[in-house]
């Protein structure tokens, strides 16, 4: 069972592992089983063992002994002294770099990123069904109202703040993010009922007609060109009857 066990990389789950082998054999060997109630300890001072992780560390120490009375030249002592100075370096720490709230960006050598401008504004879409989300998850989705209760394809507005960046980026595989663009400019006051926003994130204005255009359309002169209600239904009775006739005709 541990055969070479000096050489092994052992992580916590190999070990628990190997904790639950050992017991089931010794529970065998003692005849007993877990129906029986009996702990690991009573078991292990009844049959004078001890914990196989403890032996194999055991077995790694002597094995470490060995290599290191060998000679400096000797190939597994100097691949072991290089793995141990290996794992006594540092990690690499760059230097420099653009500094953003939350992280620190590294540019390649004479790259230069192009001007933009952050947008103040981002719609937020969830696009992954709610069952099967982890609860933490959850939580933040409720908070930004992207909840079971509402549709998928419900889009909600969230600024453009540290906190809500830190949230958006927990979710960022259950959500679409889309920055609010303004081609036609900031909405003023009175333009809160003519906006519309479109799936692109462009919140393009539609211009209400001022009283003066209205006054203006209102007291528009009669066009003698332009035809009554009456005017064309007596037409349209013409055509129907003689249909090679245009509706302009005499």
């Amino acid at each position: 069972m541990m055969y070479g066990a000096e050489t092994w990389a052992l992580k916590k789950v190999h070990e628990n592992r190997l904790e639950v082998a050992e017991m089931r054999m010794l529970r065998w060997s003692c005849g007993v089983t877990r129906m029986d109630r009996i702990r690991n300890e009573v078991i292990r001072n009844r049959l004078k063992v001890t914990e196989v992780t403890k032996k194999i560390q055991e077995r790694r120490l002597q094995w470490y002994g060995h290599v290191m009375r060998r000679d400096e030249d000797y190939v597994v002592r100097k691949e072991s002294i290089w793995r141990e100075w290996r794992k006594q370096q540092k990690p690499a720490q760059w230097e420099g770099g653009i500094k953003y709230p939350g992280f620190t960006y590294y540019p390649r050598p004479g790259q230069v990123d192009p001007p933009c401008e952050p947008s103040k504004l981002f719609m937020v879409q969830r696009i992954k069904p709610w069952k099967g989300i982890e609860y933490w998850n959850k939580k933040i989705l409720f908070d930004l109202k992207l909840d079971k209760e509402f549709k998928q394809s419900k889009v909600v507005i969230v600024k453009n703040t540290p906190k809500n960046n830190m949230n958006l980026w927990k979710i960022k595989h259950l959500v679409k993010i889309t920055p609010v663009t303004f081609p036609d400019g900031a909405p003023e006051e009175g333009d809160v009922f003519s906006t519309c926003l479109n799936h692109k994130g462009e919140l393009k204005i539609k211009k209400n007609i001022g009283t003066e255009k209205v006054q203006e359309v209102v007291e528009a002169k009669a066009n003698p060109i332009q035809l009554k209600k009456d005017d064309i239904k007596r037409h349209s009775i013409q055509m129907w009857m003689n249909p090679w006739k245009t509706l302009f005709d005499n």
